[in-house]
């Protein structure tokens, strides 16, 4: 499809014009619309490649933004990537119990500090909730339950805006809620490193 944009006066000044835009079509005639405008005849309006209006009267149809990318099954293949490095990592704490000492290595933190870390527990709660056992997945690790949650609901919009054709920001995070994630992990931490809060650490 081609776009252009004829001035109505017949003259080449855009000033002041009313600006008629017809839809050629090899299959299918002309679809005409208008309304005014005013376009200064000193400045560029556009570029080639931005898909914007140029002097010449020609719009680039086919550059894309962000807004207009193809969606579809074909751009569900990232989402879908990581759905299914998720099922694998998933299948593996099934099958290989994080409960057993030394089966997935060891937390850095715990063994230089001695303290359990905010992610301490997290592959047994996995590990757990795989077994459908919600009891021991919270004994393990108290954060797993929301976080996975929250992971989920970010992987079902991401894929939406895919399958759609946009590409936006799934969380809008400022600074303030980044310190306030902050603190509470570091609040998190020292309470389940107490003698009061040792029913935080993992079971």
């Amino acid at each position: 499809m081609v776009l252009h944009i004829v001035p109505s006066s017949g003259t080449e000044a855009w000033r002041d014009s009313l600006v008629w835009v017809g839809f050629a079509s090899t299959k299918t005639a002309p679809i005409v619309c208008g309304w005014t405008t005013h376009f200064p005849t000193d400045t560029a309006i556009g570029s080639p490649g931005t898909g914007r209006i140029g002097k010449t009267g020609r719009v680039d149809t086919q550059s894309e933004t962000p807004a207009t990318r193809a969606g579809g099954l074909r751009a569900l293949g990232a989402p879908a990537a990581v759905a299914a490095g998720a099922v694998v990592a998933t299948a593996i704490l099934h099958f290989r119990d994080p409960h057993q000492p030394g089966s997935y290595g060891f937390c850095p933190v715990y063994a230089l500090t001695g303290w359990w870390c905010p992610a301490c527990g997290g592959l047994r709660a996995v590990h757990d909730l795989t077994n459908l056992d919600f009891g021991a997945a919270v004994a393990g690790n108290v954060l797993i339950v929301p976080f996975i949650a929250v992971m989920i609901f970010a992987w079902i919009r991401w894929a939406r805006q895919r399958w759609h054709g946009r590409s936006e920001p799934i969380f809008v995070v400022g600074p303030r809620v980044t310190v306030g994630v902050l603190i509470f992990l570091a609040a998190f931490t020292v309470t389940r490193n107490t003698s009061w809060g040792s029913w935080l650490a993992p079971a």
